[in-house]
C-alpha cells in the first residue's frame, strides 16, 4: 500500500486517466471492478475501455508522495496537462473523493495548506516525471484486432485518414458523418470532441 499519483494508461492511444490514492492496489481493483461492470463514473474512460478492451490499459504509478499533499499535487498535474488532449479526466480540478474515504481525501489545517501552497507555487514537471509520462505513452502498439477495427472505421470515411468519432448518437466513421447526423458542421463536432465538458463527444 502506498500513497501516490497514478495513471490508467491506454496503451493503444497514449491517453490516460490521472488520479490519486493512498492504497494504489485497492484503487486499481475498484477501477477495474466498475469498468468491467460498465458502470464507471467517467464515461470517457468507460467508453474507451469498452472499445479497446481491458488488456489495452495499464495502471502506472507516476509519483509516490506524502498523503497530505496528494490533492494539491494532482491539481498541479491536471492543470499542466489540461487542454493537451491526453486526459480522460472530466475536471480540471481534483475531484472524486469524499472526506474520510481512505482512497485519498484528507482534511488539512490552514497552516498545512499554506505550506503546501508555498512549496508548489511555480513548480513544473521534473525531468523524471516527464520521462515517466513519456514512457507510459510511447513504445506501445495496438493489437492486430484493434488495428483492424480502427482501420475499418477509418476506411468508411470520405478521407483516407478519417478517424472514428463517438457522439451521443453513436460511433461514426469520420467527423463529417457525425456532423451530418447532428445537422452541424465538422468544425462543431471537432470542437465538441476537444471540449472536456462534453464527455460523450470524443475520437473513438
Amino acid at each position: 500500500m502506498a500513497a501516490c499519483i497514478y495513471m490508467i494508461v491506454n496503451k493503444n492511444t497514449g491517453k490516460f486517466y490521472l488520479g490519486r490514492s493512498i492504497d494504489n492496489k485497492k484503487r486499481w481493483a475498484d477501477h477495474k471492478k466498475t469498468l468491467r461492470g460498465n458502470r464507471h463514473r467517467n464515461p470517457r474512460l468507460q467508453n474507451s475501455w469498452n472499445f479497446h478492451g481491458e488488456d489495452a490499459f495499464d495502471f502506472v504509478i507516476l509519483s509516490e508522495a506524502p498523503k497530505e499533499i496528494l490533492k494539491e499535487l494532482e491539481g498541479i498535474l491536471l492543470k499542466a496537462l489540461w487542454g493537451l488532449g491526453v486526459l480522460y479526466n472530466l475536471n480540471k480540478d481534483p475531484t472524486g473523493f469524499e472526506e474520510g474515504n481512505k482512497l485519498g481525501c484528507f482534511k488539512r489545517s490552514e497552516e498545512t495548506k499554506k505550506r503546501m501552497s508555498e512549496a508548489f507555487t511555480g513548480r513544473v514537471f521534473s525531468d523524471k516525471h516527464r520521462q515517466r509520462i513519456s514512457a507510459a505513452r510511447k513504445g506501445t502498439r495496438a493489437s492486430a484486432d484493434v488495428r483492424a477495427r480502427m482501420s475499418a472505421q477509418r476506411q468508411r470515411g470520405d478521407h483516407p485518414r478519417a478517424v472514428a468519432v463517438h457522439t451521443p448518437l453513436g460511433i461514426f466513421s469520420c467527423q463529417n458523418d457525425a456532423a451530418d447526423a447532428h445537422g452541424k458542421s465538422a468544425a462543431w463536432v471537432r470542437k465538441k470532441c476537444k471540449d472536456q465538458r462534453f464527455p460523450d463527444f470524443y475520437r473513438a
